[in-house]
């Protein structure tokens, strides 16, 4: 959320897969919300995507953009054969019917071909970075542990550090979330095997 504004996801199908945003305004008078009319893609309808999932969007106070992450299937840029976790930057504008967003160029969270599943955001206000958490199913020593980034945003683009793997192995279901109290990112996942929920 930003000030009386907040964002939504979801995806679209029309002839290709792809993940979209809507901005609404937010009426503290009426308790409603006016959406913007414009859904603005933040993955590309022309990349030939087979299938997306939704993951995640935050916004990034330190440089007031909005961050959103994914998952695609036979996408033309990152690879037709793996589920991959994308991210796109954009920043917002208007407000009531005309709020909308525009967005840079989709990232690789891991890089091409290497699945991701099911990532999630928080922003760390205190380092003024976004750090991304996922299912990492890529790793082939231990697959389907919980992996984590942190990203850089700069204008409309996002670049991310090295992956730190965690040894739970999750079933994709989980959230991530940050304290500014204690200024700690916690992420919370069911284990595969047990079932038990964890928080890190």
């Amino acid at each position: 959320q930003l000030g009386d504004r907040v964002a939504a996801i979801f995806e679209r199908n029309a002839g290709h897969y792809a993940m979209r945003l809507c901005v609404g305004t937010v009426n503290a008078s009426t308790n409603r919300i006016t959406w913007g009319s414009n859904a603005n893609n933040w993955s590309t309808d022309g990349d030939g995507i087979g299938g997306s999932i939704i993951g995640d969007v935050v916004w990034d106070a330190g440089n007031s953009r909005v961050v959103c992450v994914g998952t695609v299937y036979g996408s033309n840029t990152f690879g037709s054969s793996a589920w991959t976790g994308i991210a796109a930057v954009g920043s917002l504008s208007g407000s009531g019917t005309s709020a909308e967003a525009t967005f840079g160029s989709m990232v690789a969270i891991q890089g091409n071909s290497k699945y991701t599943r099911n990532p999630k955001l928080y922003y760390d206000s205190a380092n003024g970075k976004v750090v991304v958490t996922y299912t990492d199913n890529s790793y082939t020593a231990d697959q389907n542990v919980i992996a984590g980034q942190v990203g850089t945003v700069s204008g409309t683009s996002i670049s991310f550090g090295s992956v730190t793997r965690t040894t739970i192995h999750s079933n994709d279901d989980g959230d991530a979330v940050y304290n500014p109290d204690t200024g700690l990112g916690n992420t919370s996942w069911r284990e595969a095997s047990t079932n038990y929920w964890w928080v890190m």
